[in-house]
């Protein structure tokens, strides 16, 4: 599948199940197991304001869990 945030690509490849996307630690992972090998692309990155979220291929579920804090 692929996702596209605010005009970033990035696609996770022969994965089946759930893929957990962390921006924050630059790691893509399943459960314990990293997933960082079937990732392609850049980590999706989040405007303050409005971000617009794209994606293609058999995504059944998407959540967006955010992490709250001043810079």
């Amino acid at each position: 599948f692929r996702i596209t945030i605010n005009d970033v690509s990035f696609q996770i490849k022969d994965v089946n199940g759930s893929v957990v996307i962390d921006s924050e630690i630059l790691e893509a992972y399943t459960d314990t197991i990293s997933m960082n090998n079937k990732m392609v692309g850049q980590f999706p990155i989040f405007n303050v304001g409005e971000n617009t979220i794209e994606w293609s291929g058999a995504i059944q579920f998407m959540e967006i869990r955010p992490r709250w804090r001043y810079k």
